[in-house]
């Protein structure tokens, strides 16, 4: 089991694609998913457990495409 945190975001960071990455490839549903985005909004730390070390590695790497900032997998 890995662990993706999150506690940054870019200004130009896009919240909808965000939203849907976590969905499509960590299957999470909706709601999770928006509260995770709407909670690095407004400056908190989010911590997403993640079966697969693989598949947290590219949502990393696809947050931060997309405007994430400040994210750590192990």
């Amino acid at each position: 089991m890995s662990k993706i945190i999150m506690n940054g975001w870019k200004s130009s960071m896009q919240k909808v694609e965000l939203t849907k990455l976590q969905m499509d490839l960590l299957k999470l549903p909706l709601k999770e998913s928006k509260e995770n985005v709407d909670s690095l909004l407004i400056g908190s730390t989010i911590e997403i457990q993640c079966e697969d070390i693989e598949i947290a590695d590219d949502f990393a790497l696809r947050a931060m495409e997309i405007g994430g900032d400040k994210i750590l997998v192990y």
